[in-house]
């Protein structure tokens, strides 16, 4: 694993807008396994090939854009599928179509969650942190389960990150 020893010099390639990446901070990347590199911020997702940009945005007049425009996480499954966790749902991305699948999520109250955080167990099961509670997703049928708060032992309903360990246990933030 890369690392920085104290006192080394770092060297940084500055991308921006002028390069292509949407003027906004950045709040999540991901290399996935083609070598693309994604980055997520308030204004879309943007994908690079070390040469060029490609940027997916939110489309109101387009189902198969993504579902909101403000990126939180970025993540690729042990399938190498991508997904995109937005302020306003989860997206599915289509590598042959080059577009995104939305992917229904309401909370207890119909309204739709926005998406803090993705991860995966060992057994490849996917978990959605959302400020409407955690969520399974059902690979098959990509509908979420809601896992209940109180009763599974979380203290708040608004998850804003989760994290898997070696032993496969799951930290919920």
């Amino acid at each position: 694993m890369p690392y920085v020893a104290v006192g080394q010099e770092v060297n940084f390639k500055h991308l921006s807008f002028k390069e292509g990446v949407a003027q906004s901070p950045v709040s999540s990347f991901l290399q996935d396994e083609q070598g693309f590199i994604w980055f997520g911020n308030f204004k879309g997702l943007t994908r690079y090939d070390g040469y060029e940009f490609k940027s997916f945005k939110r489309n109101s007049k387009d189902t198969n854009s993504l579902s909101h425009n403000f990126v939180n996480v970025i993540f690729q499954d042990s399938e190498k599928r991508i997904w995109v966790g937005t302020a306003n749902g989860l997206n599915l991305y289509n590598k042959r179509l080059e577009n995104f699948k939305r992917i229904d999520i309401l909370d207890i109250k119909g309204g739709r969650n926005y998406i803090s955080s993705i991860v995966e167990d060992k057994q490849k099961n996917i978990w959605i942190g959302t400020f409407g509670g955690l969520k399974k997703l059902d690979k098959k049928t990509l509908h979420l389960e809601d896992i209940p708060g109180q009763a599974g032992g979380l203290n708040s309903s608004i998850v804003f990150s989760l994290f898997v360990d070696k032993d496969n246990k799951m930290w919920v933030g």
